[in-house]
């Protein structure tokens, strides 16, 4: 299923496939941009869980894709935004909150943004995933370039945010994972999760910096030789669906 240039609103848990997935979404695809937003922003708990494809996934979201712009003030992903299920071999390529109004106000806490998926909770699982984007992923605290807020696990993916990744309240703002769980049991490590970047910090938890020439390198462990992935020297790897 292929949607162009959606509009989807709505109080909370807004998504333009579905608001809340409790079974499987597949090959669905949201092109061409288009927008998804929780409205009533007056407080962060009117406009919360806001995804690309689906506001809460408690099922499996697989295969598919989003362009649009995700915009809320809590649990708001590109793709997902906040997810208790499986989310596997999905990209996303639009901004979150990347015109950055929703998230001016210190009053208003706008968190666990993330390009991909704004909070992966324990249990939860993304895996062979990316993002690509050149649009800006914004909030308050909480703010990834792929995930906003991780408690669950993140595996064989990577993360392209080349716009701005920010917080406006110099809250926790990384460019590929914001926040981590560090409760004792959460081990919300991420496993072969890379991040664009020319900054040579890591934290593996967090993911792993590679710059744009390693990231094309053909050599990434965990998508090199892993069937859901196309991954060949000179370019970024890409899901196997996506060049079949």
């Amino acid at each position: 299923m292929v949607i162009e240039d959606p509009y989807s609103s709505g109080a909370s848990t807004v998504g333009v496939v579905a608001g809340l997935n409790k079974g499987l979404i597949e090959n669905c695809h949201v092109v061409n941009g288009g927008t998804v937003e929780g409205l009533g922003r007056s407080t962060v708990q009117t406009s919360g869980r806001i995804g690309g494809i689906t506001g809460e996934n408690q099922g499996t979201v697989r295969n598919c894709s989003s362009s649009v712009e995700a915009v809320g003030y809590i649990n708001v992903g590109g793709l997902v935004g906040i997810n208790f299920g499986t989310i596997e071999g999905c990209y996303s390529t639009g901004g979150v909150n990347s015109a950055s109004s929703t998230a001016t106000s210190s009053q208003l806490a706008v968190q666990y943004v993330g390009g991909l998926v704004g909070s992966n909770q324990r249990g939860a699982t993304i895996e062979n995933c990316y993002n690509n984007t050149s649009q800006n992923v914004a909030g308050y605290s909480g703010v990834g370039g792929f995930i906003g807020y991780n408690a669950g696990t993140v595996k064989n993916c990577y993360s392209r945010s080349t716009g701005s990744v920010s917080s406006n309240s110099n809250g926790i703002a990384h460019r590929c994972i914001g926040a981590i769980d560090a409760a004792a049991g959460a081990n919300p490590i991420a496993t072969n999760v890379y991040y664009e970047s020319n900054f040579t910090t890591s934290n593996r938890n967090k993911g792993i910096n590679k710059t744009a020439a390693q990231l094309q390198s053909g050599t990434l462990t965990g998508i090199q030789g892993n069937n859901a992935w196309v991954c060949e020297s000179g370019s970024y790897p890409k899901l196997a669906w996506e060049v079949a």
